[in-house]
């Protein structure tokens, strides 16, 4: 999923046909004046002419290069005479960083849940163990003071409770 993310961050993008034709302009222009104001500079008005074509050229090799890493409006910019602007759906920037941030969202959740699905098992089964632990030494000190009582101060309901616990504590420690 990154690597796909770092290949778009790699190219420039620009919303519409228009946009990319007003940059283009601008450059040729200011390179162009450059090449002018370097002319004059060095006195080479004999050679302006095949300077200037070679300009050009280099101006248009430059776009041509750059076309493979160009997003218009989303979409790969493929060249001039393509009709994309026509049949295109305009691409929604704000949308795609949001499903790029709901989607490391939803990663950061799974990593959450499998992180809770392996740790809490763990802490559920050490309570359960402590607390298991804790009733088998509660009912055998209920066991140690029920034999201290001698069975005749015992009443009908108190002999049964006591046979309860008996029960119960063999339960609890029989394999």
């Amino acid at each position: 999923m990154e690597s796909s993310r770092e290949d778009l961050s790699s190219r420039v993008s620009v919303e519409t046909v228009g946009d990319f034709e007003r940059v283009k302009a601008v450059y040729s222009q200011l390179y162009l004046t450059k090449l002018e104001e370097e002319i004059r500079a060095q006195r080479l008005t004999a050679s302006r002419d095949a300077l200037v074509a070679h300009a050009k050229h280099r101006i248009e090799t430059t776009f041509a290069l750059l076309q493979p890493n160009l997003r218009i409006n989303g979409q790969q910019y493929a060249s001039e005479e393509s009709d994309q602007g026509v049949n295109m759906e305009p691409f929604d920037e704000a949308l795609d960083r949001q499903i790029w941030s709901l989607a490391d969202s939803r990663l950061g959740w799974h990593k959450s849940l499998a992180e809770t699905r392996r740790t809490v098992p763990r802490e559920i089964e050490a309570a359960l163990e402590s607390l298991q632990a804790q009733q088998s030494t509660t009912f055998s000190e209920d066991m140690d003071v029920d034999e201290a009582v001698p069975e005749a101060e015992l009443s009908a309901g108190d002999a049964g409770q006591s046979i309860c616990r008996s029960s119960m504590n063999d339960l609890l420690t029989s394999p």
